[in-house]
């Protein structure tokens, strides 16, 4: 039987090797990687068991497992989006709980259930906003899952951090001013007092997966 480590270690690696499958490119699997390894530290910042906070971070891996089922050619398009392609973008939050739904039927055999459930409500709902101004649902405040809470912070943090098709990455000082500006809009407030408390520099000094930007 194996022991806690070597089942987070496994389920990790299990957790990876399915968000491969939406993978774009490199940089991909560095923003999955770095996603999950903030939101486990952000959670046990604000109080989370570590073990807990462990498996939240196997499964905020997850978090864009749904982008694998809309057209690669999309999301790798050098320009913005339109009105139609963004609001197309969107329904990857309905596909990765739709994905994650049939893992459940069969996944508990390899890693917990908790965590599947976990991943699930990640892939739907890392694009709620605090204010109830994001998607798919609308949801606001503490109706939006805490995971899910966690996982936006991190997921925007190292998302506008990094180079994209369609933008340079930012530095540093711009994302903290862009942050704070959507502190109470895009998130908890106290999540987000807990991320910056600890200073974008140390975040990146934590993460072998971003450039460390300055």
């Amino acid at each position: 039987m194996m022991g806690n480590k070597d089942l987070l270690d496994f389920s990790k690696n299990w957790a990876m090797s399915m968000a491969t499958l939406a993978e774009l490119n490199d940089g991909s699997r560095r923003h999955l990687e770095t996603v999950g390894l903030w939101s486990a530290h952000l959670a046990k910042i604000v109080g989370m068991e570590s073990n807990q906070a462990d498996w939240l971070g196997v499964a905020a891996i997850l978090h864009d497992i749904g982008k694998g089922a809309i057209p690669r050619e999309l999301w790798l398009k050098p320009s913005a989006f339109l009105e139609q392609e963004r609001e197309y973008a969107k329904a990857h939050t309905e596909f990765g709980k739709g994905i994650l739904e049939r893992v459940e039927e069969w996944g508990h055999m390899f890693v917990p259930a908790p965590i599947l459930a976990m991943a699930k409500e990640i892939a739907w709902a890392h694009h709620e906003n605090w204010d109830g101004s994001g998607y798919p649902r609308g949801l606001s405040g503490d109706a939006i899952p805490w995971s899910a809470q966690i996982v936006r912070i991190a997921d925007m943090t190292a998302a506008i951090l990094s180079k994209r098709p369609y933008k340079n990455a930012w530095d540093v000082a711009e994302v903290e001013n862009e942050l704070r500006d959507k502190r109470g809009i895009f998130f908890s407030p106290i999540l987000l007092d807990a991320f910056l408390q600890r200073g974008l520099n140390a975040w990146l000094d934590s993460s072998s997966f971003l450039p460390q930007a300055r």
